[in-house]
């Protein structure tokens, strides 16, 4: 009796977390989005350390869609919807940059994930969380801010539906056909 107890507690327990997102301390919008804090100018300045050394502002990529998307390696949901963001990349490249900024976790720990995953576009490594910090806290995860192609914002999404429905639902917030 106690084992079946102790199951069905670890399985309400997963579904929390499931239905919560990775992490859920953002401060939201009325639906459920992150809210960014920083103007363009701080945007368009923000430093980015990528997985391959090179060093990029985000001010570098306008006149292209931007989605700066924030994940881990140990969040289930970020591991979902990669696979839509990397074919977003590959099927609109003059239109888009897809940007993974890794919240907190070591360029070991990326490295091997993103080779498992034969992942292609740009990753971040933000061991020390500054830019969530510099866009107001964002702290859930995944959340996904859009960028235009003149540094503004213009949405943010905070978790996930399916793998599909994040291709489509991108590509139609971007305007890409």
């Amino acid at each position: 009796m106690n084992k079946a107890k102790a199951i069905i507690s670890v399985i309400l327990c997963a579904v929390v977390l499931l239905c919560a997102g990775c992490s859920n301390t953002n401060k939201l919008d009325e639906n459920g989005n992150a809210i960014i804090k920083a103007d363009e100018s701080e945007i368009a300045s923000i430093e980015m350390n990528l997985l391959s050394g090179e060093t990029v502002k985000l001010e570098q990529y306008r006149g292209k869609k931007v989605l700066l998307n924030f994940w881990a390696t140990w969040c289930a949901l970020c591991a979902e919807e990669m696979p839509a963001f990397e074919k977003l990349a590959n099927d609109y490249p003059e239109d888009i940059v897809v940007i993974a900024v890794n919240c907190g976790e070591s360029t070991n720990t990326i490295k091997q994930y993103i080779e498992n995953n034969k992942y292609t576009y740009p990753i971040v490594v933000d061991p020390n969380n500054t830019i969530q910090e510099k866009l107001g806290g964002i702290s859930s995860m995944p959340t996904t801010v859009m960028i235009d192609e003149n540094g503004k914002i213009i949405s943010t999404n905070t978790g996930i539906s399916s793998q599909s429905d994040i291709y489509d639902m991108y590509k139609t917030k971007l305007g890409l056909k």
